[in-house]
């Protein structure tokens, strides 16, 4: 069986497609499996493959010309079988259709992009639509980690930036609840534990409806709040930040910093990590060197205020919730210039990112370069006047000297809780002469009295 499929983001594909049954099907050659760019059928410099539909609809639609130039190139090499556009319209995937599908030879799936593509495209190419039924896709991740771990008895620890992303994870927690889509743990408690979040939080609840686009617009239309919900607590001070931890009931924890160097969420990896029924959950980019970057990287073991702490929880990751655009953010926003750019300058990313970028441009037309700093451009002339060598840092080196003090401090405030809690204990069992004098002459006063 030979399977051609058709998208505009191939690179996403490529990597599932080549693990586990679908590789070894490859390999023992039961199967090929052919990934095509529909961008490397375009005509126009920009290779835009998005339009507003046939017929001036609302919304956005992939073009038809060249989803229609690579079928047809691939129709000229051999007769395929099906057509396939993937589309929550079309019939349901079910084993019966697996086995259908197992007895055909050649294959073309098209996958859609934005609302899908145009219409004309389904009626005179397509041959089969299907979908793989009623699932959340997007932004099911998030709801199948809250679900494992409340199953398991144990918490979601999310690490996440108190300013816009820990507000982004409400809106999607709000619409998981909204939905249903977390099962058998009904007014599952939400903790927001950051001074500063919750403080950010309280401004996002006064922004004018006008500042919003437009889904939380209608949304706010029906008197919903849209990132408020039944089960959220708010925890402000030291004392109720440490009760989240002595309550059993299994719950969600949003924590500062995003990237675990400081902040509570340390406390809450302490006290979650070692427990194998935990998830802790990165939905943001992680440093090289920082404790985020170390648990993600499969890390066995971690010091955590001068304790040792075993890595059993489950650590997960949550892409695509990245505040800033991404590659196809990044080229539809080149493409809406009049006048193309005469250079462009790719900075603020990791090495390898940028030079990837940058290669995409060149090859896309544009000039562009990935200058390391010190790099200077004559802006009038266009022309470099000072290259500059790039000089890898080792970023998890850099970090130790930081991290060397941190541990001390965090050594020094593990002390002196220790020694506080020792001078309370003391104080209910001594208490001090002072006070001890005191009692005695109210105790003189009273009997005088009598």
């Amino acid at each position: 069986m030979r399977i051609d499929i058709l998208t505009v983001v191939p690179e996403l594909l490529a990597s599932p497609l080549n693990e586990s049954i679908l590789k070894r099907a490859q390999e023992k050659g039961l199967v090929e499996i052919h990934i095509h760019n529909i961008r490397d059928y375009t005509e126009d410099k920009h290779r835009t493959t998005d339009d507003y539909p046939f017929g001036g609809e609302a919304g956005m639609v992939m073009k038809i010309e060249p989803i229609y130039r690579c079928i047809e190139a691939l129709k000229a090499e051999r007769e395929y079988d099906e057509v396939i556009y993937t589309s929550p319209d079309g019939i349901r995937y079910d084993q019966h259709e697996a086995n259908r599908l197992s007895t055909l030879d050649n294959l073309i799936i098209l996958c859609g992009h934005y609302k899908g593509i145009d219409y004309r495209i389904r009626e005179h190419l397509v041959t089969r639509e299907i979908s793989i039924g009623d699932y959340v896709l997007t932004g099911g991740e998030l709801a199948a980690c809250i679900q494992r771990a409340l199953d398991r008895g144990g918490n979601l620890v999310i690490p996440a930036f108190a300013v816009g992303r820990t507000q982004e994870m409400l809106y999607a927690i709000r619409e998981i609840k909204q939905r249903g889509l977390v099962t058998g743990h009904d007014h599952f408690p939400v903790y927001v534990d950051s001074p500063l979040a919750v403080e950010a939080t309280g401004i996002f609840l006064q922004c004018d409806p006008t500042d919003f686009d437009d889904e939380t617009r209608a949304i706010l239309k029906q008197g919903v709040n849209p990132i408020w919900f039944d089960g959220l607590k708010l925890s402000v001070s030291s004392d109720e930040s440490k009760l989240i931890n002595t309550d059993p009931q299994p719950k969600v924890i949003l924590s500062a910093s995003g990237m675990c160097e400081a902040g509570r969420i340390r406390h809450h990896l302490k006290h979650n990590l070692w427990r194998k029924e935990s998830v802790i959950l990165f939905v943001g980019y992680q440093a090289e060197g920082s404790l985020g970057w170390k648990l993600e990287n499969g890390t066995k073991s971690v010091k955590l205020f001068g304790e040792d702490i075993a890595v059993n929880a489950e650590i997960a990751m949550l892409h695509g919730t990245s505040g800033h655009a991404d590659k196809e953010g990044l080229l539809n926003w080149l493409a809406g210039f009049r006048e193309k750019p005469k250079m462009v300058f790719v900075n603020h990313g990791d090495d390898s990112s940028c030079k990837a970028f940058c290669a995409t441009l060149k090859s896309m037309g544009y000039h562009a370069d990935a200058p390391y700093s010190g790099t200077e451009y004559d802006l009038i002339t266009g022309k470099l006047t000072t290259y500059t060598e790039g000089v890898k840092i080792d970023r998890a080196a850099a970090f130790k000297g930081t991290q060397r003090a941190k541990q001390i401090y965090e050594d020094m405030v593990a002390a002196a809780e220790a020694l506080l809690a020792l001078v309370q204990a003391r104080r209910l069992h001594h208490p001090p002469r002072e006070h001890q004098q005191r009692q005695r002459q109210a105790y003189g006063a009273d009997h005088q009295s009598d």
